[in-house]
């Protein structure tokens, strides 16, 4: 356990979202690759915060690191929903979808990209299906 990590935790349970950023920030200088620091970093911001851009790019950054299939499923998840929803860029999010059916088709959430693949063809909103006709 990284007492640094439960000290950040509780700061967000205190309310001190900024505060807890900031821990969990200089944890990952010194351990680039620690998987709750760069996920609850991007989960603030997002469901605290509501800063949906900075929360893309910490997902986003969370994404390179090496998750399980599943949780890295559900992270791609999430960030197409911010992509598609609050900053209104559907290109990315689709983008994403397609990766995670291509990478991890027998997870749950790759299981759920393909059900939203198969909507948006069948309601011909495929950008790239249309190229193909």
């Amino acid at each position: 356990r990284n007492a640094n990590a439960e000290r950040a935790e509780q700061l967000a349970l205190k309310g001190d979202h900024l505060g807890a950023i900031q821990v969990f920030q200089a944890i990952l200088k010194q351990h680039p690759q620690h998987l709750h620091s760069a996920l609850r970093i991007a989960e603030l911001y997002d469901k605290e915060l509501q800063d949906f851009p900075r929360a893309a790019q910490h997902y986003e950054a969370a994404l390179a690191l090496k998750f399980p299939p599943e949780q890295w499923g559900w992270m791609a998840i999430r960030l197409a929903n911010i992509y598609s929803g609050p900053l209104k860029q559907p290109l990315p999010a689709l983008a994403l979808i397609r990766r995670l059916a291509a990478e991890h088709p027998g997870t749950k959430a790759g299981a759920k990209a393909l059900q939203r693949l198969a909507k948006i063809a069948s309601a011909g909103l495929d950008p790239e299906a249309g190229a193909e006709v």
